[in-house]
């Protein structure tokens, strides 16, 4: 007769899974309705949606700035304050600002940006035509297009540089 074999797990490995398992017990989950309620994106930004925003770039030879986001992300709701400062109001002057939501899966999006991941919140700057500045970026090494809200001056930098180069040649020469 063949007899089972249980294996105990070491002390430290009990252990460990305890204090993990305290450790999640005390956080406090979003509620529902917290995890489903939109991200309130007002501010100082009108956001333009990616068919308006590309035509929009395109006919005005401007960056667009696009970010990713979901609305059951903590991450993305503790960046939405950064665009709330008015030098995103006035940078939209000179770049147009889209906005798009990760779930609503618009076939463009993994077309497009799929890769890059599927992480959120992602913050890509592009050419008037919609191609990916991929120098342009937070930094990060696995996410680079992830910026973290102290992040908020590379943003306002790579935005600039995005501007800077979306300028046509003739504009340039002009204030030189």
């Amino acid at each position: 007769m063949h007899a089972s074999r249980c294996a105990l797990a070491p002390p430290a490995a009990v252990a460990l899974a305890a204090a993990l398992f305290a450790t999640l017990a005390t956080l406090a989950p979003l509620s529902d309705a917290a995890a489903a309620a939109p991200i309130d994106w007002k501010g100082a930004v009108t956001w333009q949606t990616w068919d308006a925003g590309l035509a929009r770039a395109t006919k005005l030879q401007q960056p667009i700035l696009l970010v990713v986001y979901a609305d059951w992300c903590p991450k993305c709701r503790a960046i939405v304050p950064v665009f709330a400062d008015k030098v995103f109001g006035k940078l939209q002057k000179r770049a147009v600002m889209v906005l798009q939501n990760h779930d609503d899966k618009p076939d463009w999006l993994e077309r497009k940006f799929g890769a890059w991941g599927s992480y959120v919140p992602r913050i890509f700057l592009l050419s008037p035509t919609g191609e990916v500045w991929a120098d342009l970026n937070s930094g990060h090494p696995r996410y680079p297009m992830f910026y973290t809200p102290g992040k908020k001056d590379l943003i306002v930098a790579n935005i600039e540089k995005a501007i800077a180069r979306a300028r046509p040649k003739a504009a340039r020469k002009g204030r030189k």
